[in-house]
């Protein structure tokens, strides 16, 4: 199982704490955030973040898929983005951002499998 620092971005409550436990159970210290605004202000005292899992959940749009693209253009850390099966479409586009891609539903040994992929990326 894994290991390390994990940063969680989820806009639905239920799915964030889903992937908090989760993770906590795959070994994972997950940091968690409610938007990617909230994530680009981490907070003093956090554990620098190996990864980033982030859950475009049912009411994401096509502007917040935007802003991810966005964020993973940097390349400074890999991420999982959790896409809801309507966003199918746009998973080479992800993907070509540098980005592990999950489309709900997912199992949990999948999401641990692609999180393993994402920081192997990030180190090699």
């Amino acid at each position: 199982m894994g290991s390390g620092t994990v940063l969680v971005i989820a806009p639905d409550e239920r799915w964030l704490r889903v992937l908090e436990i989760t993770l906590r159970l795959g070994g994972y210290t997950p940091a968690t955030r409610r938007s990617i605004s909230d994530a680009l202000r981490l907070r003093t005292g956090d554990e620098p973040a190996e990864a980033i899992v982030l859950d475009l959940g049912t009411d994401s749009t096509t502007s917040d898929a935007e802003r991810v693209r966005e964020l993973l253009s940097g390349g400074q850390l890999r991420a999982v983005v959790i896409l809801p099966e309507r966003f199918e479409e746009q998973i080479d586009e992800f993907r070509a951002a540098g980005a592990e891609v999950l489309i709900r539903p997912y199992q949990p040994s999948a999401l641990y499998a692609a999180l393993e992929r994402a920081r192997a990326g990030a180190s090699g």
